[in-house]
């Protein structure tokens, strides 16, 4: 089995941004390497969790809802309820089973 090919500088710089990987001490580079090895040797597993386009909270893996007509459009599903959104919203699930975030075309 060949070895995982690294990702694109550019995704390597979104992937460390979204996650906070920091490299100015050895003991923050280490876990911040050994993170970005895991990612890249996982590629399933979703790498960051996303957050609320409406009020910026954390959005946990497997909840929250998606826009599929806005560019990476996330939101919780409070601002869903209260806020809203023009387009239509699916579904953000969690795969125990891989770890894997599946986005279900479900609209609720």
């Amino acid at each position: 089995m060949p070895p995982p090919t690294p990702p694109p500088l550019q995704s390597f710089l979104h992937l460390c941004q979204n996650n906070h990987f920091q490299f100015d001490t050895l003991r923050r580079a280490k876990h911040s390497s050994m993170m970005v090895l895991y990612h890249i040797h996982n590629p399933h597993v979703s790498a960051f969790a996303s957050s609320c386009n409406s009020c910026h909270i954390e959005i946990q893996p497997g909840t929250g809802w998606h826009c599929n007509q806005c560019p990476d459009f996330d939101i919780c599903t409070n601002c869903k309820n209260t806020k809203g959104h023009p387009h239509p919203l699916v579904v953000r699930v969690l795969c125990l089973r891989c770890e894997a975030l599946l986005i279900l075309h479900i609209e609720l």
